[in-house]
């Protein structure tokens, strides 16, 4: 696949980033930010700092908890707007935590399909959408990989 700007993505290493990334930081962004998987098909409340008083440790751990909550917002309307079946999956497999042999065989297809063509699909899709809520929420890292 080509990229806008003429990179090529490889696709199997940007879906491996993208996995790493909605296990690892989306477990430590609920847990930091107190919200969790059950929240994110709902509206999300927001924690912004007010008023004066705090110190910089209170300020970098109010800053801590936004820069948090901001991450599951993009995360969750990154997959909010993904394709219907993308969306799907990315749900079932990172918010519900759903084994890939389980939605595989929910949507209909052989597990090894599934891991080697749908899902990584959704991840690739899911990099590519991410440019944009990351961005807005001002928690933007690139999940793609590219190759040389």
């Amino acid at each position: 696949m080509e990229f806008l700007d003429g990179q090529q993505i490889d696709e199997r290493g940007t879906a491996h980033n993208v996995d790493l990334f909605l296990t690892r930081d989306l477990e430590k962004a609920l847990r930091f930010s107190g919200e969790s998987r059950d929240g994110i098909s709902s509206p999300q409340w927001s924690f912004e700092p007010s008023g004066g008083g705090y110190g910089n440790s209170q300020e970098r751990r109010v800053g801590k908890v936004v820069t948090a909550s901001n991450m599951v917002k993009a995360i969750a309307d990154t997959i909010r707007n993904c394709d219907e079946l993308n969306s799907k999956i990315l749900f079932q497999c990172y918010i519900d935590e759903m084994k890939d042999w389980q939605v595989a065989t929910k949507l209909g297809y052989t597990k090894e399909h599934f891991s080697r063509q749908i899902k990584r699909s959704a991840l690739v899709e899911f990099a590519d959408r991410y440019e944009v809520y990351g961005r807005f929420y001002h928690v933007y890292e690139d999940l793609h990989v590219y190759l040389a």
